[in-house]
């Protein structure tokens, strides 16, 4: 998989901008300044995956898949405020000067799954699964507000999630009647966030130490007449 992106983004203060945001006097009438940054980012995906089946028993079966991903990315950054030291340059004041820079990020990650179901009869059988996904990791390719410290890089990590479920699926009377049920525990790490500074007037993706979601599904579907069918 390949990608590239030209991100071109500008931000405009005008005249009204004290007034709107701050409540203070207005600037000169026709006062403009335009912060603009442009980005250029360059990924590169490349996975190789398989899966297989083996019956442990008639009845038991083991089924897994195993992923790998090979991630390259790269960005090449600037963001430029207009007048610099002028001392009415709302973009000198509020945004950070970035010189061209270049930010790389390379990632190679396993992931995968691997489940054991046990089927009762041909048509109610319940199972228990092991998953782990990946989001890859990425580049805040935006206007950037101080404090900037040039030495750190403008990318966020990649994310995980563990997720194990338990679960069963049945049919009975020829099908007439169906039931599915589940629990799920979701386990991240790394988990990719867009955080608000309003302080700062300012959107970065920034990586959120850990989350967890768990809880239960259920289904069923009756047929007790031609014709009707009733689902919850």
């Amino acid at each position: 998989y390949n990608e590239n992106l030209h991100d071109v983004f500008q931000t405009v203060f005008l005249d009204q901008f004290p007034t709107l945001i701050l409540g203070l006097p207005p600037l000169p009438p026709g006062y403009q300044d335009v912060t603009p940054a442009t980005a250029d980012v360059v990924e590169n995906s490349y996975a190789a995956f398989a899966s297989g089946t083996y019956k442990i028993t008639d009845k038991l079966v083991l089924t897994a898949g195993l992923r790998w991903t090979l991630d390259d990315k790269s960005m090449h950054y600037t963001q430029v405020t207009t007048n610099p030291g002028a001392p009415f340059s709302i973009g000198e004041l509020l945004l950070a000067q970035i010189p061209t820079r270049l930010d790389t990020l390379s990632e190679s990650v396993p992931t995968g799954d691997a489940s054991l179901t046990y089927e009762f009869t041909p048509d109610q059988a319940a199972y228990i699964k092991f998953s782990r996904g990946y989001k890859a990791g990425g580049f805040n390719a935006f206007v950037i507000t101080p404090p900037f410290n040039p030495k750190l890089s403008l990318a966020f990590k990649p994310e995980f999630l563990n997720n194990y479920e338990i679960g069963f699926k049945g049919e009975w009377f020829d099908d007439r009647l169906s039931f599915n049920g589940d629990v799920f525990y979701d386990d991240y790490t790394n988990k990719q966030e867009i955080v608000e500074d309003v302080s700062l007037l300012s959107f970065t993706v920034l990586n959120a130490a850990k989350a967890r979601t768990y809880g239960a599904e259920i289904s069923a579907t009756a047929r007790p007449l031609p014709g009707l069918d009733l689902s919850a």
